[in-house]
Formats: structure tokens, sequence, C-alpha cells
């Protein structure tokens, strides 16, 4: 293998190792989300999302409030 060779595997793995720090960095977010989200449930507080410009909550009772307010799926 030639130096461009190696330079080559070189970033290759790079990469690999950044998609990798990326991946667990998502996945240790999305659970922190999760989890955040159920406690709010737990103790009836609303959790609000944006979906497609529109506000969205998954509370029946803030949905009684807010009658335009869609709820979320």
């Amino acid at each position: 293998m030639g130096p461009f060779g190696l330079l080559f595997a070189a970033e290759n793995m790079k990469t690999a190792n950044t998609e990798s720090w990326s991946a667990e960095l998502v996945r240790i977010g999305n659970q922190a989300v999760r989890e955040a989200q159920t406690r709010n449930r737990q103790r009836g507080i609303p959790n609000w999302y944006s979906l497609n410009g529109k506000l969205v909550t998954d509370s029946p009772q803030t949905q009684a409030t807010f009658g335009s307010v869609k709820k979320a799926r």
C-alpha cells in the first residue's frame, strides 16, 4: 500500500470514529428526552412539540383549555 492508501485508510477510520461518536451522542440524547417526557407525564406537566409548524401537546387537559391545539400522536 502506497502513502496515499495509508492516508485514505486513516481518513476512513476518522470518519467511522466520528460517525460512531455522533450516533452515541444522539442515542444518549434521545434516551434523556424520553425519560424527561415520562417524568413530565407522571407529574402532570404537558409535553409540547412543533410538528409541521403546528404546536401540539400530548396532554388531554391542555387540549381542552386550548381548543385549537392538536394532540400529538
